[in-house]
């Protein structure tokens, strides 16, 4: 509804690219969220900052059976490649289209005398890979890549605060719907 098209560089269906067969062929590898059509060029012709060390090369180490499948014997071709830069782009202009909806939200907070009793709590559901791994897309596999998530939690002033803190040991957000329900 956005007025995307074959035309538009976040398209990401019907993309000219060469088929299993060899054949010159149309392929769909859609990766990304579309950014609204405020931050849509905002990355244009910008490519994908590659995990170093990751990018298009096999997990070193032992892999678990059950994940041996997903690894690609080859590395990505042209297409794919292509295709991640396509998704990191539109990856990006996304997030610029999610710090402008925070900045509403906290600026509306605030503007009602709202935001110094209002925990504010922002997470995502788990990362994405683009190319690491020789993985074109995904992320459901349990690299670094795909399981490192955000989760910020802003409280009100009168609570200690604990700045720029990391974790380091594994979670998921099971453990805190106990906290939140008792907020």
């Amino acid at each position: 509804g956005q007025g995307y098209a074959p035309t538009d560089p976040h398209w990401e269906f019907a993309l000219p690219c060469t088929l299993p067969s060899g054949e010159e062929g149309e392929c769909a590898m859609p990766i990304s969220p579309c950014p609204s059509d405020r931050h849509k060029h905002a990355f244009d012709g910008e490519e994908n900052k590659h995990v170093s060390g990751m990018w298009n090369l096999t997990a070193s180490g032992s892999i678990p059976v059950a994940m041996q499948s997903h690894s690609l014997n080859g590395q990505l071709n042209a297409f794919q490649t292509e295709r991640e830069n396509i998704g990191w782009r539109n990856r990006s202009c996304a997030l610029l289209d999610l710090d402008h909806m925070l900045n509403v939200i906290v600026s509306g907070l605030d503007e009602l005398k709202l935001l110094e009793s209002t925990y504010v709590i922002f997470t995502s559901d788990n990362g994405y890979h683009l190319g690491e791994h020789k993985l074109p897309f995904g992320k459901g596999l349990p690299y670094e890549t795909d399981v490192r998530l955000p989760m910020y939690i802003r409280s009100p002033l009168n609570l200690p605060r604990w700045s720029n803190r990391t974790l380091p040991h594994p979670t998921t957000h099971l453990d805190i719907v106990a906290t939140v329900v008792e907020i």
